[in-house]
């Protein structure tokens, strides 16, 4: 809102700076942040299989939580256009 309906972009394709409107944003989900919750992930459950056994292993429901909040912001984000001009 501050930067108004369009704003100045740089392309990461091109390196030109272009007028961009603000419906033409789209978000993405982060592949490195996915990966970093895998691992995590991973390594609670290794850790938890020696003092519980075979319910650690629901530690990969963060991992199921985790892309689905993930999903739902970026549907959010991508779902909320403005009106152009």
């Amino acid at each position: 809102m501050k930067k108004g309906d369009s704003f100045n972009l740089n392309c990461q394709n091109c390196g030109k700076m272009q007028n961009t409107h603000v419906n033409d944003i789209k978000a993405e989900s982060s592949k490195t942040t996915l990966m970093i919750v895998v691992f995590i992930a991973l390594i609670c459950t290794l850790v938890l299989w020696q003092f519980y056994g075979v319910i650690s292993s629901l530690a990969g429901a963060i991992i199921i939580l985790f892309v689905r909040q993930q999903q739902i912001s970026t549907k959010a984000f991508n779902g909320y256009m403005i009106r152009r001009k």
